[in-house]
């Protein structure tokens, strides 16, 4: 006879909360079942650790010997870090790091995992171990866990990389509040690095006095303009860009420029304020570039009989300094800085720094209710920019529908519908 409370099993088909996998360029990674997204993006966490959290940090701006304090934020796995770690070694650069994570178990999985050990060299692994060993590492809220480092850290950071769960997912790492928070760490230098570019995390970033820069889009497919001059297109159009100021003072230049795409592995674009990689049509990489207007998208349309493809900002940096434009980073686009301006601008806010989700969400959707700013299907309309959606991951495909591999199109990704006041969007 059995004695004893019989312990409860969770059911056999309960699927696991974190799932192992591997990117695209053979690195590890996992999707987060509760979030409903990927640790990373389909090219791959090594890829995109590179291209977003090496490169654009520009670690040739130091010399040889100097020591980079650096906070991360959602270490999770810690291929971020490991690739910042491998990056300051090539260059003969320390490391002073600091690290917030929630979850103990995205770590652990990474270090237990063969496949994810031989990406890196020994010495890279041996230093990644020991940070994420000692007490650098913070565990549990990041938001109750940051104060103790701005006590130490505050104005003097390098860099701070920010790689947390989306905003619509996981508000409480990208409220005004935390952004706020964060922005105090950086020295006159530092910078602000994340994959994200919603329009609700940049403007919280310009209100917490920081210059932004997008990191630009991999490569893809070039796309060609037709051959058809600015000055004639503005003359058909009845239009004149160049005599409208940019937000921030800045008048739009237009080039007929070659650009980049970067859609799914279906072929389908994502949504608009995901925060994963939102679509931007004005991302032009390399130095000396502006950024196209609409009357170019509407030239380009009609030319073709057939919607642009969508292109994309790989992230935002952000810094108390002007950034340069160039290489990995661009300005914004007139049209980037005018979604800033609509309701998908309305920061989240969690003014306690202990508000759940829920609340966050609940509370922005609010504040655009009540805001006088225009609806964002409005900016959508007048740059041209098609609503899409998204539809749920093929069955058995390791690759997701989006670069964060999120599922499924949330009512939160759809832009708010001009009459509805409440509209997320």
């Amino acid at each position: 006879m059995r004695e004893g409370p019989i312990a409860a099993c969770p059911p056999a088909s309960e699927p696991p909360a974190l799932v192992p996998r591997r990117s695209r360029d053979g690195s590890f990674s996992l999707f987060s079942e509760q979030f409903g997204e990927g640790f990373h993006c389909a090219d791959g966490a090594l890829a995109e650790a590179r291209r977003v959290f090496v490169a654009p940090a520009q670690l040739e701006r130091f010399a040889v010997g100097s020591r980079l304090r650096v906070v991360e934020v959602a270490v999770g796995t810690g291929t971020n870090t490991a690739a910042l770690v491998q990056a300051c070694q090539e260059r003969g650069l320390a490391l002073d790091w600091w690290g917030l994570e929630l979850d103990r178990r995205p770590l652990q999985l990474a270090l237990a995992d063969d496949g994810f050990r031989r990406q890196w060299p020994g010495p890279v692994l041996a230093e990644l171990e020991g940070l994420c060993s000692g007490e650098r590492l913070l565990w549990g809220d990041g938001r109750a866990r940051l104060s103790e480092l701005l006590a130490r850290l505050e104005g003097r950071c390098d860099l701070v990389l920010h790689d947390g769960f989306s905003p619509r997912h996981c508000p409480q790492l990208w409220s005004q509040e935390f952004l706020g928070d964060l922005a105090g760490l950086l020295a006159p230098e530092g910078r602000l690095l994340t994959y994200c570019s919603a329009a609700a995390v940049r403007q919280a970033l310009v209100l917490a006095g920081l210059q932004l820069a997008a990191i630009c889009a991999p490569d893809g497919s070039a796309i060609e303009q037709p051959n058809t001059t600015t000055s004639a297109m503005q003359a058909r159009a009845g239009t004149n860009s160049d005599a409208r100021p940019e937000q921030g003072g800045e008048a739009s230049r237009d080039r007929g420029l070659a650009r980049r795409t970067d859609v799914n592995a279906h072929g389908e674009t994502t949504g608009w304020d995901d925060g994963r990689g939102e679509a931007d049509r004005a991302a032009i990489s390399g130095a000396g570039t502006s950024s196209p207007t609409r009357v170019q998208f509407a030239e380009r349309a009609e030319a073709t009989a057939q919607p642009l493809p969508e292109i994309w900002s790989a992230g935002t940096v952000a810094s108390p300094t002007p950034l340069p434009s160039g290489g990995v980073l661009r300005s914004l686009s007139p049209m980037e800085r005018e979604h800033l301006a609509c309701r998908a601008g309305e920061p989240y806010r969690d003014h306690s720094l202990h508000d759940s989700a829920a609340e966050i969400l609940e509370r922005r959707q609010r504040d655009q209710g009540l805001s006088a700013a225009e609806p964002s299907s409005h900016w959508q309309r007048r740059w041209g920019l098609a609503r899409r959606h998204r539809h749920p991951r093929q069955a058995g495909s390791q690759l997701p529908l989006n670069p964060r591999g999120q599922i499924g199109a949330e009512p939160s990704q759809q832009p708010e519908q001009p009459d509805a006041p409440d509209g997320p969007r």
